[in-house]
């Protein structure tokens, strides 16, 4: 969607009623509805016929009813509000129904991409019609606060999270887990439900959504709890910036030669993937072959590791794969495809028979490429880098993953905009099928990547993740200097020599800092972010 075709939204959001209709829609929309409801029309449209029967009218003629019996004059559910709901609700299927194998996948990045761009509009609609914080009796303000404070540092595990901050704290039938939360706080058993009353009719939760991370500071205040920045960063502000685009890419990546007609039953791929495609290769690396394919408008790309390639090409038979590690495969693809984040690719499908990834393409190919081709980024272009790339660091560390290979060559560009992709959990398990050994990243390795008494000191301390940390700023330094650092041959005065071509002093500690031998001694991903944002708008406003 074209910001020329954004304009149908900012007629819908007018008013403050409008908005909040709106903004409803687009978080139940984003957390409640998940892709499978889009892949068949017939079922999208009973979803949008559930709205127009009196489901939802009963909800909102019931909070009004509510407020009228605790005497409250002003009505801030109206029909304005409802008919807003159902018009976009109806109205965003014509950006999905085309392509469904795809688009079905790729909404909740539209959905991101409307949240971003009226995010003002909505929050101010959402806290002045909606939030009710007067409603949170004084003994349970501060259990709201540390509620939020818990789930803003992530000791609370997040299921989902928006552009903006709005979290979705239980998956789908699984309820159980919001009284485990709730537990978490140290409330006594027979105060439990009294306080989840309280958090839905204040409108902090609204299970399983929590939209009052968008507006921490403004609730943390309100309570008298003050805002405290090392609770965790402010999402706000680096919403724009996860979806900022880079300047002056090269442009041409891909392949032309559409010389393979790969066949894919549905007992090979999973519905909407099955079927003809077209296919041209797009390069070979250390563990795998990866392919651009096409069928009608739709373009994925499709990895598969070396000596599998009959797949794609139809040469030859490719070798027996065992079943247990084509289950351990499957079961990290699984949750790769479940990461829903604009700064990490986006595994769309994979093959439960054959070892057969299929990625989201990425149109101006990897950070990689791009260095090659002659592509100079700015200083204010790197930060930026790192800013998405952290964020993504920050979402995968909030749900316990690792990335483990942070190198120009997995870091993607999709519509101007960076992408992480090829986890090493999933990478390493492909390799080992695979004709050519995976090698080790020489170069950008962290030193708990080579020396075994780093690795066990960092699992003691739990901070195994800050091995994406020292990676990141390696890879930042790469950008700045055309060097990096391997993990075996860290020392301080190696770093401080590398460091002495980055003229910005605030960022050149803050890299030095981030390739600390010690992990304890690196910062997380959201200190990381933190203070690149702090240096970005520093040099933004000097280039401004």
């Amino acid at each position: 969607m074209s910001k020329a075709e954004f304009s149908w939204i900012k007629d819908l959001i007018s008013t403050d009623e409008k908005a909040l209709g709106v903004y409803l829609a687009v978080l139940d929309l984003r957390f409640i509805y998940s892709t499978k409801d889009f892949e068949s029309t017939s079922h999208f449209e009973q979803l949008i016929n559930q709205y127009n029967i009196p489901i939802f009218q009963l909800e909102l003629e019931a909070e009004l009813l509510e407020r009228k019996l605790h005497g409250e004059v002003e009505v801030f559910i109206t029909t304005e509000t409802f008919n807003a709901f159902v018009t976009f609700f109806k109205k965003i299927t014509k950006y999905v129904k085309t392509d469904l194998v795809l688009n079905a996948k790729s909404r909740n990045v539209l959905l991101e991409r409307i949240e971003a761009e009226f995010f003002e509009t909505f929050a101010k609609a959402y806290k002045k019609l909606w939030l009710r914080l007067d409603r949170i009796p004084s003994e349970y303000r501060k259990t709201t606060a540390l509620l939020l404070r818990k789930i803003r540092s992530r000791e609370i595990e997040v299921f989902d999270e928006t552009i903006s901050g709005s979290v979705r704290i239980f998956p789908s039938g699984e309820e159980g887990v919001l009284l485990d939360v709730l537990k978490s706080l140290n409330l006594p058993m027979n105060k439990i439900d009294e306080f989840k009353l309280y958090m839905v009719k204040s409108y902090i939760m609204r299970p399983p959504i929590i939209p009052a991370p968008c507006f921490m500071d403004d609730v943390l205040r309100f309570l008298g709890e003050g805002v405290v920045e090392e609770g965790g960063i402010d999402l706000k502000k680096i919403i724009r910036l996860r979806i900022q685009s880079l300047k002056g890419l090269v442009s041409g990546y891909g392949c032309s030669d559409f010389r393979f007609r790969p066949v894919f039953p549905s007992s090979v791929l999973p519905s909407g993937f099955e079927g003809t495609w077209e296919c041209c290769l797009l390069g070979q690396g250390g563990w795998g072959s990866t392919y651009l394919c096409r069928k009608g408008n739709v373009k994925a790309v499709f990895k598969t590791p070396r000596g599998f390639e009959p797949i794609i090409e139809g040469r030859g038979e490719p070798p027996t794969v065992h079943t247990k590690t084509l289950e351990k495969v499957r079961n990290e693809a699984n949750t790769i495809s479940k990461l829903e984040h604009p700064n990490i690719i986006k595994l769309l499908s994979y093959s439960e028979k054959t070892p057969l990834l299929i990625y989201e393409y990425a149109d101006y190919g990897t950070l990689h490429w791009q260095l090659s081709k002659g592509w100079k980024p700015s200083q204010k272009d790197i930060l930026l880098i790192g800013i998405q790339l952290g964020d993504a660091l920050r979402y995968i560390h909030s749900r316990g993953l690792i990335h483990g290979d942070i190198k120009p060559g997995n870091v993607f560009i999709k519509d101007r905009v960076i992408k992480l992709g090829d986890f090493s959990s999933i990478t390493k398990l492909l390799s080992t099928m695979s004709y050519s050994r995976i090698p080790s990243t020489i170069g950008f390795r962290a030193p708990e990547q080579v020396y075994r008494d780093i690795r066990e000191r960092a699992k003691e301390l739990d901070v195994e993740n800050r091995i994406d940390v020292y990676q990141l700023a390696n890879t930042l330094l790469y950008m700045l200097t055309g060097e990096s650092i391997d993990g075996e041959d860290v020392n301080d005065k190696l770093v401080a020599e590398k460091l002495e071509g980055i003229p910005h002093n605030e960022l050149k500690r803050l890299i030095g800092t981030g390739l600390a031998v010690e992990p304890e001694k690196r910062p997380s991903a959201e200190e990381l972010i933190k203070q690149l944002y702090v240096i970005y708008e520093k040099i933004s406003g000097k280039s401004g």
